[in-house]
């Protein structure tokens, strides 16, 4: 039997993920913005519009470059000969 979702449970993993990854700022545009979609504001979309989750997948697509940016994390070491070595 398929195990039943919480919708408010997963409403909240899904905005401690956001909150893991974004800075304060972008957390509060992305809060912002889930308030007035949940408060009716289309922000250009119809009701239901199909173009929606296709719209998501290719945000995720063009942002894969800056998220590879911002993933990456290199460290340079200096390499000292040890003069006393024989």
């Amino acid at each position: 039997m398929a195990e039943t979702v919480n919708p408010k449970q997963a409403f909240i993993e899904t905005l401690t993920v956001l909150a893991t990854k974004l800075n304060k700022s972008e957390y509060e545009r992305v809060t912002s913005t889930l308030y007035q979609l949940h408060c009716g504001v289309s922000c250009g979309f119809n009701v239901a519009d199909p173009m929606l989750l296709p719209t998501f997948e290719e945000i995720w697509n063009l942002s894969k470059q800056q998220r590879i940016k911002n993933q990456a994390n290199v460290k340079v070491f200096k390499v000292y000969e040890n003069e006393n070595k024989k």
